[in-house]
């Protein structure tokens, strides 16, 4: 996750707040396997979300504009998703719906970003 977080330049804003992958993954290990379903179904809608304004973002021709200060409530959200609090905000199988809640915010936070990014030029072939 550490080249995600470079990429979008703040590493040092998430980096407090990222658990070490062994600490992740001894949690996640110990974890039921509901608690494991949601974290994974949450962290596959956040990758999916990020993925998406990274796309958006390499494909403008203006990335830099505005992009940090709107990124950064996402950026926690995102950590969130991916660590120990997300298995923390799952006190029971049957109260699941509040990891996935996590994830649809992020994903709402990073549509709403996208959105300041134009499309690319169209490219056209000329003879």
């Amino acid at each position: 996750m550490e080249c995600v977080f470079k990429k979008l330049g703040l590493i040092n804003e998430t980096a407090n707040r990222v658990d070490t992958d062994a600490a992740k993954a001894a949690v996640v290990q110990n974890a039921p396997e509901a608690w494991k379903d949601a974290a994974g179904t949450a962290g596959n809608i956040c990758s999916t979300a990020l993925n998406t304004l990274y796309a958006k973002i390499d494909s403008s021709p203006m990335p830099d504009l505005g992009f940090k200060p709107a990124c950064k409530p996402c950026s926690f959200l995102y950590s969130t998703c991916i660590t120990v609090e997300l298995i923390a905000n799952c006190p029971s199988p049957s109260n699941s719906s509040a990891c996935t809640s996590i994830a649809d915010s992020y994903k709402t936070c990073a549509s709403n970003i996208t959105a300041f990014f134009p499309p690319p030029p169209l490219q056209r072939n000329r003879p």
